[in-house]
């Protein structure tokens, strides 16, 4: 047996000998894999080990109010915390990012309410300009540059602040509704500890839409300005295919198609017709003014309006919400903005320039400081709210107090000015630069 065992392991041996001749000399060792950049010496770690434990730290060491327990609602985390630099509310990180970028974000909203860094203005004032724009501002704010769901969603989502240390996800800033849409939460609310909402704080504070401070119940006579300056835009409908066919009753005002069918177009911007601002030039056409309808109840302007008295007057194609607001501006909206400009001159009467600067900075909110931010006009015929002011203030004080059609701009009509607002804001706005910078 000893012998028989002793030749089987020779065997082994011989074989394994075989085998490694036939595979040939054994190579050169390869090259050990990449472990990165070296960390500090004598660590034994690499860079980018450093740099996660580095991290680490810096999480576990933040500490900001109320920050114990589940959060949902922007206030739950953006509260004052330091008053003399705004840390951390909405304002405050807004003013934060526009100076890194090299700009400065506005301290006023279109609204009226004051958004500096130490103000605690709710997310719905943000959304006045950063509700995501449609049409020509597609991938836009309505207003703003960008929409507040491009600013907010990779600052949180890429944030290892706000998703490991406070374990921030969608539902921190979101709730599903009924419809299946998201909406953003612009209270903070009271949840337990997985961060289901108490059922005795329902509903759930939801982000109000664009123009929803307006009464659901009655109609906006400044959305019905906004209808009255170009009711095509306001209310998103086509435009009519054919000129308005009233139109061809008078041979002055040569414009066609859309043109045809905005009211101011025939009644003015000053809402005298034939008898105030377009008695002449271009846009004169001979139809009257539209004060007289005032005294119309609010029945009769609808069947003005919708082709009952004259098949040829019918602008139903703006919706029946549309065409009752229209009405309640033409019954309860029209001011008489004559006493305040000098028709020979275009100038305002007696205005105080140094208080309407200071009414401008609601308008410098969007349009700078010196009305030069947007370009109405083209590159080669520039055109900016100091051009409107001065070549046309009819219009002019129409848009102040109604909005621009299909945009965010607030409408002064609804925060109470007065008409020495007004004048005093066209004084100031006439002294504004018409040239491009």
């Amino acid at each position: 047996m000893t012998r028989k065992f002793i030749l089987l392991i020779g065997m082994i041996v011989l074989g394994g000998l075989a085998l490694a001749a036939c595979a040939g000399a054994v190579g050169p060792a390869g090259p050990a894999g990449p472990a990165g950049p070296a960390g500090p010496a004598g660590s034994a770690l690499t860079e980018d080990q450093v740099k996660a434990l580095d991290t680490a730290a810096k999480l576990a060491g933040i500490s900001f109010p109320a920050t114990d327990g589940v959060r949902r609602g922007c206030p739950a985390c953006h509260v004052l915390a330091d008053p003399a630099t705004g840390k951390y509310t909405l304002p405050y990180e807004a003013a934060e990012r526009a100076e890194v970028r090299g700009g400065e974000h506005p301290v006023v909203s279109l609204d009226g309410t004051p958004i500096g860094p130490t103000d605690e203005a709710n997310v719905t004032v943000c959304l006045q300009c950063h509700a995501a724009g449609t049409g020509a501002r597609a991938g836009m704010g309505v207003v703003a540059p960008l929409s507040l769901r491009d600013i907010v969603h990779p600052a949180h989502m890429a944030s290892q602040y706000f998703k490991l240390h406070y374990g921030g996800s969608c539902f921190t800033c979101h709730n599903v509704n009924g419809e299946g849409g998201w909406d953003l939460l612009t209270e903070a609310v009271v949840v337990n500890d997985k961060g289901v909402p108490d059922p005795d704080n329902l509903p759930i504070p939801g982000a109000n839409p664009i123009g929803a401070g307006e009464a659901t119940s009655s109609f906006s006579a400044s959305r019905g300005g906004r209808l009255y300056d170009n009711w095509m835009k306001e209310a998103g409908v086509a435009v009519p295919g054919s000129d308005q066919p009233l139109w061809a009753t008078q041979t002055t005002n040569t414009r066609t198609g859309a043109d045809t069918w905005r009211c101011k177009e025939c009644h003015g911007w000053d809402y005298l017709g034939a008898a105030g601002a377009y008695s002449k030039g271009s846009h004169f056409t001979g139809f009257p003014g539209v004060f007289d309808v005032a005294s119309k109840t609010f029945d009769e302007i609808v069947a003005i309006l919708s082709g009952g008295t004259n098949a040829d007057h019918n602008f139903s194609a703006m919706g029946d919400k549309a065409l009752g607001e229209l009405a309640t501006f033409l019954q309860s909206g029209l001011v008489d903005v004559s006493p305040l400009i000098d028709a020979a001159t275009k100038s305002a009467v007696n205005g105080d320039a140094a208080h309407g600067k200071e009414l401008f900075a609601l308008c410098a909110a969007c349009h700078g400081e010196d009305g030069r931010v947007f370009n109405f006009g083209s590159d080669a015929e520039p055109e900016y709210v100091g051009t409107i002011a001065l070549d046309n203030p009819w219009e002019f004080l129409h848009k102040v107090r109604s909005g621009q059609p299909g945009t965010g701009m607030p409408a002064v009509m609804d925060l109470g000015w007065s008409l020495d607002d007004l004048l005093d804001l066209l004084a100031f706005a006439q002294t504004l630069p018409v040239v491009a910078p």
